[in-house]
């Protein structure tokens, strides 16, 4: 009898992870039903919040995150609930209860429902282990001629969820090109240009972006994403790089702003750099100057930026450095920036 209710126990937990599965993957829910098969009784298990759209990232809480929960059974009685490591000791055949979530961990995300008479049930940990919600306006895309770099997912990553990136030719995103999983183990992602055939410079691409359960098993074929995709149309860069020929310096003022407490000195001056041709197809330069960088807009062989340092001395007859790259492209589709070329001195006079 024993060996026949731990079997029909695990085939209960099986039943309750695919209609999960299949809930989870045709709609946004907030509720779940499953046949505890051993006592006939059929478990209900409803939240305050949809299970595909409940992330901690998105309640931007260091406390974690608290949900509402109600079980109820149509036959026998709950007995306990245990989540983690908390038990909730609750009767009756619908029990309410809050209980907050600190991590995303397996551990602390397993629900054990116990029965009248003593059957446990395990329910699937992924009910609780909630993908992260990406925030789109924190993500942010560049191309260079390494390839495409995403960035932007602080704060999701640390909850350990998976990225999902699916690239496409057009932008009604019916062709696919490729689709790629990190688990955002850092707050950058790259898709190298090495080995990938489909990169091609100046060339248009559009991207889906989402934030995946790290939990469930690709093999299997689900995934659960959080909220809408986030889509971002990148402009790769042309293979030009930039060759400077020339560097001026003119209009040095210094102004004194110390106090009795400390020496400040501001210097600006303008930087006139003149590229040895015309780099064609460009919008413009970012140069890496005196510890700032400093843009200058345009499609021309010449370039004035203003730049402005405020150090404890004066920078007048001083030596520094400066490095500089083109872009071709609009920061919101990436800049399409060249290599940056090498640091070079130039002396502030």
């Amino acid at each position: 009898m024993g060996k026949t209710k731990r079997l029909l126990t695990a085939l209960c937990a099986l039943v309750c992870a695919l209609m999960l599965s299949t809930t989870t993957a045709l709609a946004a829910t907030n509720s779940f039903s499953c046949m505890l098969t051993a006592d006939e009784t059929t478990l209900t298990v409803s939240t305050d919040r949809d299970f595909d759209t409940i992330c901690l990232p998105s309640d931007r809480s260091e406390g974690g995150v608290e949900v509402n929960f109600t079980f109820s059974t149509d036959k026998t009685p709950i007995e306990s609930i245990k989540i983690g490591s908390e038990n909730y000791p609750l009767g009756g055949n619908t029990v309410k209860f809050k209980h907050l979530f600190k991590s995303t961990s397996q551990e602390d995300s397993k629900i054990v429902v116990t029965l009248e008479g003593g059957n446990a049930y395990p329910l699937p940990p992924c009910l609780i282990v909630f993908p992260a919600q990406l925030i789109a306006k924190e993500i942010t895309v560049k191309t260079d001629p390494t390839g495409i770099i995403l960035s932007g997912f602080g704060y999701a990553q640390r909850y350990g969820a998976q990225l999902n990136v699916e690239v496409y030719k057009d932008a009604a995103m019916t062709k696919m090109l490729a689709s790629y999983d990190d688990d955002m183990s850092k707050n950058t992602v790259a898709i190298h240009k090495s080995g990938r055939s489909w990169y091609k410079p100046n060339t248009k691409y559009y991207l889906k972006i989402r934030g995946a359960d790290r939990y469930l098993d690709p093999a299997g074929g689900v995934h659960r994403y959080a909220g809408e995709a986030i889509t971002k149309t990148v402009q790769t860069s042309y293979a030009v790089n930039p060759v400077v020929k020339s560097v001026k310096i003119s209009n040095i003022k210094v102004t004194d702003l110390s106090t009795i407490f400390e020496r400040k000195y501001r210097t600006t001056y303008k930087m006139t750099i003149t590229l040895s041709k015309k780099a064609t197809k460009i919008k413009g330069i970012k140069v890496f100057a005196a510890g700032g960088y400093y843009t200058a807009k345009g499609n021309r062989s010449t370039f004035t930026i203003t730049v402005s340092n405020t150090t404890d001395r004066s920078y007048k007859g001083m030596k520094t450095d400066y490095r500089l790259c083109t872009f071709s492209a609009a920061d919101s589709v990436g800049g399409a920036y060249s290599s940056w070329t090498n640091s070079k001195k130039y002396t502030v006079k």
